[in-house]
């Protein structure tokens, strides 16, 4: 094998001595008292991360103060730094560090333990490669690490394993490594995962139905470990504050909307239970009869409005608001824009709904391409008729990623599912027609804001709206 060198992960580091230390990281800090001189120095060397496990072990049984026990010792607190992520490993040539990762022993384990020998393997089809500062990361959701890429020469390696090749098979004089740090290279990444043998079927995922992207998308989207980094967007938060709590939209708008009846507009009272009964989709409408404003106004009211702001306080507090359905740290990145086919009272159009004046901003006015809107609405539901009121539900991830990160999108998907959910409640309460949209197109929302594609503002959901003819 090539050399492994140990070291502290990034972001850990130690702090104190002779008598009491401790090993600190962002997430964790570890204790350590009635320790000996050795085992200070054995942790000196793992911060310096130039000594490989059997270096540091022989220097600690050479040395002739330490006890039987100093090795034993030392083994478990290498067991607690590694529970805790806190041990990087480096495979090195000579004094060029190819790569880097830190094993999870909590994490996905690959079943393909030892040496990789001479047996033909692959690249993982769940492996996922990408640039980051300088460096690649290459990771599985079935991986048991994240190795960190150093060496591009290791990048090309990975580019003669997208079919079954063995060790032997690869051409180290064109990569410019010595066929050990090959032969290194191809075990390592074997162990954590990244690599699979021939034959060896990355069924259960599969069988489940996941698709690699699907899966890395929820692997990624779960709380971070150390070995299973953030890769979305960088691995610190972002220092800058979070975008504003509403759309920066500006302007009078064009349409407030009448203050609701306090008795419903409907003329009628519903339960709760009688509203989660009740409540399903309809995809046929009453264009002789169609939704009015005072319908829309009424719905929004229910289910979109701001019912209080907060004001941030410079530190830990941020601005935010709260509104009838959860969302994240009450970030709220969802708008709502909805494209008027047919509404009494309210010209056909695309508008955005402010939720903290409960007001419509006309967008444009229906055209071609608002008109194949609302025939993909019509048929995302499966051919029926063209809603009345398609409401088009864009995000601005901004508002999310600043705080939660890795999580951000999850969270906006999470939250649009609640959104639909308060607004089938609400349209059922009121008597209109509700269907939400399963179907996505991501194109949907430059088309209706005309702004072009921008990732500062994406389509995320849709939601069709009339009158029942029921």
């Amino acid at each position: 094998m090539g050399s492994i060198t140990l070291e502290f992960a990034p972001g850990v580091d130690l702090e104190g001595g002779p008598t009491t230390c401790r090993i600190r990281s962002p997430t964790w800090s570890l204790r350590l008292e009635d320790f000996g001189e050795d085992t200070l120095e054995a942790l000196r060397q793992l911060k310096s991360g130039k000594s490989t496990e059997g270096e540091i072990l022989a220097r600690l049984r050479g040395s002739t103060n330490s006890a039987p026990s100093t090795v034993g010792s030392w083994f478990a607190l290498l067991d607690a730094l590694q529970v805790r992520g806190g041990v990087a490993c480096t495979l090195s040539e000579g004094t060029e560090p190819l790569f880097r990762w830190v094993p999870a022993p909590n994490g996905p384990r690959s079943s393909q333990n030892g040496t990789a020998g001479n047996r033909p393997v692959a690249l993982s089809q769940y492996a996922l490669l990408r640039p980051s500062g300088g460096r690649w990361i290459l990771k599985s959701p079935l991986g048991a690490a994240a190795v960190d890429v150093f060496d591009p020469r290791v990048v090309a390696l990975l580019g003669h394993l997208t079919s079954p090749t063995t060790p032997a098979e690869l051409p180290a004089g064109e990569l410019a490594l010595s066929a050990d740090s090959v032969t290194s290279t191809v075990s390592v990444l074997l162990q954590l995962g990244l690599l699979v043998g021939e034959g060896v079927a990355e069924g259960q995922a599969a069988a489940a139905g996941w698709r690699p992207a699907d899966f890395a998308f929820h692997a990624s989207s779960g709380i971070e470990s150390p070995a299973r980094p953030d890769w979305s967007n960088g691995s610190a938060a972002p220092a800058s504050p979070p975008a504003p709590v509403l759309h920066p939209t500006g302007g009078e708008p064009t349409l407030r909307f009448p203050a609701p009846d306090p008795e419903g507009a409907s003329g009628r009272a519903m339960t709760l239970h009688e509203a989660l009964e009740g409540r399903t989709s309809i995809r046929e409408y009453d264009d002789a009869s169609p939704i009015g404003l005072e319908d829309l106004g009424e719905l929004f009211h229910l289910c979109l409005r701001v019912t209080r702001m907060v004001d941030g306080d410079g530190s830990a507090r941020y601005a935010h608001s709260h509104r009838p359905y959860p969302s994240g740290g009450a970030l709220y990145p969802l708008e709502i824009y909805p494209v008027v086919r047919l509404c009494r009272g309210l010209a056909g159009g695309v508008y955005h709904y402010d939720p903290l004046l409960h007001a419509l901003r006309h967008r444009r006015d229906l055209d071609p391409r608002m008109d194949r809107a609302l025939s993909w609405a019509a048929a995302a539901m499966g051919g029926g008729a063209e809603p009345q009121v398609l409401l088009v539900i864009g995000a601005r991830p901004a508002r999310v990623f600043w705080k939660y990160r890795s999580i951000g999108y999850a969270l906006i998907l999470k939250e649009v599912g609640a959104v639909m959910q308060t607004l089938y409640l609400g349209a059922h309460s009121i008597g209109l027609a509700p269907c939400a949209i399963g179907a996505g197109d991501g194109l949907l929302l430059p088309g209706v804001t005309d702004v072009g594609f921008d990732p500062g503002e994406i389509s995320v959901g849709g939601f069709c709206l009339g009158s029942s003819n029921s």
